[in-house]
């Protein structure tokens, strides 16, 4: 997987992994993905890939081979899964694309394919394995590069996409309706020009220099929280771009709760705030926002101040 010169993403078709199916069994609780685990690579022919597990008790088993071998091992995990736990989900995907197989390995894909000016795209599911399928044909609908995804917690799982506006909204078209068809898509959302504080935040692709973002002045504080990763990106883009203020940082909180945190002068930061508001109720669900003109140092323990200029 590669890209033949600056700035280019790879395309679907010619991406994809035609002999090396996939397949998930996901549950909540621990105990039936161990025994659909165990059922599924005793059942043939297939490898275990790996598990993971993104909170609020969803855990997700992997196994590859030959597509009918992969089929029947989900099949058997399935049958056994919810005797101990409750099945959320199960899927087979034939042929995955080699991004998201790259992604799914632990790689960061091709990141310098990624223009900084690049649309954003993210598909945000309840369940890893609906987030998969999700990926995989977005992938194939379109040239656009899946660059990872994100555990926001509570069973949630968002996958990030960039590349040109069209191709990306297509991507998330196409994706959305393979996720919906697997598990329940929670969040869908195409930002056609992401601002540069914003991908210097989130992971987002292609890594932003100091010198791209420089520093904002001012010690007021803005917080935003959101249940999802899709209202708070949309949050902090609109904050940055209402008024002049400095990302310093995210946190994921638990239970898909997630907070942005922006710095700058009182001013600034009560109408980032406001524009920030907006954009998480547009897109998510906004649970709460917070505002200090004049934050006490305590708080630059856990919340850091803009940084000095060099």
């Amino acid at each position: 997987m590669s890209a033949n010169y600056p700035g280019e993403l790879w395309t679907g078709a010619e991406e994809t992994m035609p002999e090396r199916a996939i397949g998930f069994v996901e549950t909540r609780g621990y105990t039936g993905l161990a025994q659909a685990t165990d059922a599924m690579v005793k059942s043939g022919r297939v490898d275990f890939f790996r598990e993971e597990h993104i909170g609020g008790g969803f855990v997700s088993t992997m196994v590859c081979g030959e597509v009918a071998a992969v089929r029947s091992a989900v099949t058997a995990g399935a049958a056994v899964a919810g005797e101990f736990s409750t099945l959320v989900a199960t899927n087979t995907i034939p042929s995955l694309h080699s991004n998201v197989w790259t992604i799914l390995e632990g790689g960061k894909g091709d990141w310098g394919a990624i223009a900084t000016g690049h649309a954003f795209g993210v598909i945000e599911a309840h369940g890893f394995t609906a987030m998969v399928e999700a990926a995989d044909a977005a992938c194939k609908a379109g040239e656009v590069a899946f660059v990872g995804y994100v555990l926001p917690g509570g069973g949630f799982a968002a996958a990030v996409f960039r590349g040109e506006v069209a191709a990306v909204r297509s991507a998330t078209d196409a994706g959305t309706e393979a996720g919906r068809r697997v598990g329940k898509v929670v969040g869908v959302h195409v930002i056609p020009s992401p601002h540069l504080r914003i991908q210097a935040v989130f992971p987002m692709g292609a890594e932003i220099s100091p010198e791209e973002v420089p520093p904002i002045p001012g010690r007021a504080l803005g917080v935003v929280e959101t249940r999802g990763f899709t209202g708070i990106v949309e949050a902090l883009d609109r904050a940055v771009k209402a008024a002049t203020v400095e990302a310093v940082g995210w946190q994921k909180v638990g239970s898909a709760l997630l907070s942005v945190n922006f710095r700058g002068d009182v001013g600034a930061v009560r109408s980032s705030l406001a524009a920030a508001e907006e954009g998480a109720k547009a897109v998510g669900e906004l649970v709460s926002t917070l505002f200090i003109p004049g934050p006490d140092r305590a708080v630059d323990e856990i919340i850091p101040p803009p940084r000095k200029k060099k």
